[in-house]
């Protein structure tokens, strides 16, 4: 009795393996060109995929360069415009300046004014805070100014001149010796400050 199931079933299988074979020889080159067009599809993806990538790096790139140089003309115009107002402000200040410093000169001559008129006709300058005449010559000399051969004394004791010696013998009867001491050192002259110390000065001159 089971011989003829295991028979059954034997020739069941073998008929169904047979059924198969062909369809399955049928659909293999259909599996494979399947097979080929998905990879052709992944393959196109993924070349579509590294383009996009491509150009929103591109993109990317070009976007910061564009910031980049927004970035620039904005600090550019910036700088401009702080620029123009802190002119416009210097010369505001200056101006200001200007007209403090006028304001300022006016005060004081319209004060000098009177005593220098005053001075010209006494010959000593008036002291604003008192009306007292000098008592004595002695007084009024104490008050007048320096003469200028006073200031002489005194600009030839600060700054005493030196007769060119030896050596400097280039300079001697030169008209553009200077000679002077200024804080103790001796300028010779206006071209050659510390004098010409070999043989004749091209420039001297009687």
């Amino acid at each position: 009795m089971d011989d003829w199931k295991d028979d059954w079933a034997g020739n069941w299988a073998k008929n169904l393996e047979q059924w198969l074979t062909p369809i399955a020889r049928d659909w293999e080159p259909i599996a494979r060109e399947v097979e080929a067009t998905l990879d052709a599809v992944i393959i196109t993806m993924a070349e579509s995929v590294e383009s996009t990538v491509t150009q929103v790096d591109q993109w990317l790139m070009d976007s910061a360069r564009e910031l980049e140089q927004t970035a620039l003309d904005l600090q550019e115009q910036v700088e401009t415009h702080l620029a123009e107002q802190w002119g416009i402000e210097v010369d505001r200040l200056c101006q200001e300046v200007d007209g403090a410093i006028e304001q300022w000169a006016t005060e004081v001559n319209d004060w000098l004014a009177p005593l220098w008129s005053d001075w010209a006709e006494t010959g000593f300058p008036a002291n604003p805070f008192t009306t007292e005449e000098p008592e004595s010559e002695g007084d009024r000399a104490a008050l007048a100014p320096p003469t200028l051969n006073q200031y002489d004394a005194l600009y030839d004791q600060l700054n005493p001149k030196v007769p060119p010696v030896d050596r400097h013998a280039a300079c001697v009867g030169c008209r553009h010796y200077h000679g002077r001491v200024y804080n103790g050192t001796l300028l010779i002259c206006g071209m050659y400050p510390f004098g010409w110390t070999e043989g004749a000065c091209p420039d001297w001159e009687a």
